[in-house]
């Protein structure tokens, strides 16, 4: 036992000082990173939306889509909780209210898409197209998505018209997230 003892405090201190000294953390730089993995599951959770969407019957498509959303909720928590211990750079509100907003636009954007999946509808390409260029690198302008919503002919459902709302609102979310 004598001998464990020695090797279990010489582990803590190296430990100790690789965290303190070696490598410190740098909140900013957490931030950043915690930042771009909210956006990369966001983008899973819309691919994965967009791949359920054929499927009238996707139950086990839809409980994956619950998983990543209940899994993007804990990134939003852990980037709030980043925020309450001081590691951001001053406009925390801000960023606490985009992220919520991001949420917030990500579910509403899932629960649209499986209410227009349960209609029977299929996607437009269109809006196929502008949500899988969001997938591809999240910067897309959502000014694609409200010109395409506009190039929609009157008769479109309204179904059809809350799907590509709730799109725009997504990407416009998304949009303030990214920026400075």
């Amino acid at each position: 036992l004598p001998g464990a003892i020695i090797p279990a405090i010489g582990g803590l201190a190296v430990a100790f000082l690789r965290r303190f000294f070696v490598l410190p953390q740098h909140g900013e730089r957490l931030l950043v990173r915690m930042r771009n993995a909210f956006r990369a599951r966001q983008r899973l959770i819309v691919r994965a939306t967009l791949r359920a969407m054929p499927a009238i019957d996707g139950h086990e498509r839809d409980a994956g889509i619950r998983d990543q959303l209940v899994r993007l909720n804990e990134s939003a928590l852990a980037i709030d909780e980043q925020l309450s211990e001081g590691g951001a750079l001053g406009s925390e509100g801000c960023l606490r209210a985009r992220i919520f907003d991001a949420e917030l636009a990500t579910e509403n954007f899932v629960a649209v898409a499986m209410r227009f999946r349960a209609t029977g509808n299929t996607v437009p390409p269109v809006l196929s197209r502008s949500l899988e260029a969001f997938c591809r690198d999240a910067f897309c302008d959502s000014r694609t998505l409200a010109g395409d919503a506009l190039s929609l002919d009157k008769g479109a459902t309204s179904e059809c018209r809350r799907l590509y709302a709730s799109a725009e609102n997504l990407t416009k979310a998304t949009l303030a997230l990214t920026a400075p």
